[in-house]
């Protein structure tokens, strides 16, 4: 499990949810207890999952949701403070034409940390990309850069693949050259 693979990696917790839509009205009123039902059999999966990623030694805690899944799930955020969404690039059902989901299109617009969507045909990255702002002189985007170069060449790492983007030669180099404040710094 990827998710389970990265906290590990950065010694993280990892929250599962999954989202129950609202239902429409005729059911809500031919079914009595509907969303209790939908409640137990989504937590039921969920505690399955856990149980697994809890024996890799990851610490791990699940939480059902009810509503609209972007919208739950940039709320979970904010309401747990999370620095990464781990997410398929589009679902089953989704309607959408485009390579991503109108899930996946509204959390990459709206979420307020770092979201990551991942395809189920790619489980394995052979070569990152890592975007940085090397003319800035803004402290918060520095170290932001530092954290993007760091990210991605753990990933690399963990995947046995290239980084590009700064390889360590050219970051030297770039260090070399004076602009040491704003290169991330290769260890």
């Amino acid at each position: 499990m990827a998710a389970a693979d990265i906290a590990q990696c950065n010694q993280a917790t990892l929250k599962i949810v999954d989202v129950v839509p609202y239902f429409s009205w005729p059911v809500r009123l031919t079914l009595s207890d509907h969303e209790h039902v939908c409640y137990l059999i989504v937590q039921e999966k969920l505690n399955s999952l856990v149980a697994i990623i809890r024996q890799q030694g990851v610490e791990a805690e699940t939480k059902v949701l009810h509503g609209t899944t972007s919208l739950e799930i940039i709320r979970e955020v904010i309401r747990g403070n999370h620095d990464l969404v781990l997410r398929v690039v589009k679902g089953k059902e989704s309607r959408s034409g485009g390579f991503f989901g109108s899930t996946g299109t509204r959390l990459l617009r709206q979420c307020p940390c770092a979201v990551w969507l991942a395809s189920p045909e790619r489980t394995e990255f052979q070569n990152v990309l890592g975007c940085v702002d090397t003319f800035t002189d803004d402290p918060v985007n520095v170290e932001l850069n530092d954290a993007i170069f760091k990210s991605g060449r753990s990933i690399r790492q963990y995947h046995d693949g290239r980084f590009s983007g700064s390889s360590d030669r050219s970051v030297r180099r770039a260090q070399d050259r004076g602009f040491s404040r704003h290169v991330p710094r290769v260890s």
